[in-house]
């Protein structure tokens, strides 16, 4: 599964330390999902579950809170089809 993460109000991402540089190139996150269901458009990943991807990448006090998936495509990959989930941080 792939994550893209961003954030519904990139003029406040200057208040986030490291956020330019680190989601400049490197926003997508290729993840193992070891649950039974798949998230859909309209769920929230927990906070702290967003904080371990980006822990030591950015500053995550500044971080939104809520963490949405705005859209869900599918993708060819390997003879497979895999998701990719667009996450924003609100």
């Amino acid at each position: 599964m792939i994550f893209e993460l961003s954030l519904s109000a990139p003029e406040h991402a200057h208040l986030i330390e490291g956020y330019h540089d680190y989601f400049q190139d490197n926003h997508v996150f290729s993840i193992d999902w070891a649950y039974p269901a798949l998230p859909g458009v309209g769920h929230s990943f927990d906070e702290a579950y967003i904080i371990s991807l980006l822990q030591g990448k950015v500053n995550t006090d500044m971080l939104p809170h809520t963490w949405t998936i705005v859209d869900l495509k599918w993708y060819a990959a390997g003879g497979s089809m895999l998701p990719r989930l667009y996450v924003v941080g609100r």
